[in-house]
């Protein structure tokens, strides 16, 4: 119901299913599936994400996941529609692997949120500024 308000509430609808999995994950219901995995990849998660996405498209999706900074949760809407893996997953690669501040600020312009990414960019400059006092 979330993605049928007006407007919808994908980043609420995404929470749940994430949620959903990670409880099923966590109870032990994981039949079929290499236990290495992310809950994100159960069966009823993917079924949750595919009709989220029949109710609103894929890229909204991808980006509402994005904008949440979750991604694993965007891995798992990516990799139900119809986006290329060589676009996606070095960018969700790359952002893993930045410090969380950067991360966040680079999200941030690709989403042109430049409010927000402009106060991460300030917060990775605090944080560089205590890790080397803190080494120094």
């Amino acid at each position: 119901t979330f993605a049928k308000e007006s407007p919808p509430k994908l980043e609420e609808a995404l929470t749940m299913i994430k949620n959903s999995a990670f409880d099923q994950f966590a109870s032990g219901d994981t039949a079929g599936m290499n236990t290495k995995r992310s809950p994100l990849l159960l069966e009823k998660a993917q079924n949750s994400i595919q009709y989220l996405a029949f109710l609103a498209n894929y890229e909204l999706l991808f980006d509402t996941a994005l904008g949440m900074y979750d991604f694993d949760l965007a891995k798992a809407v990516a990799r139900n529609s119809q986006m290329d893996p060589k676009v996606y997953l070095p960018m969700l690669k790359r952002w893993r692997n930045l410090p969380y501040a950067e991360a966040k600020y680079e999200v941030d312009v690709r989403l042109k949120r430049y409010d927000s990414a402009l106060k991460n960019l300030v917060q990775l400059g605090q944080d560089e500024t205590e890790s080397s006092e803190v080494a120094g």
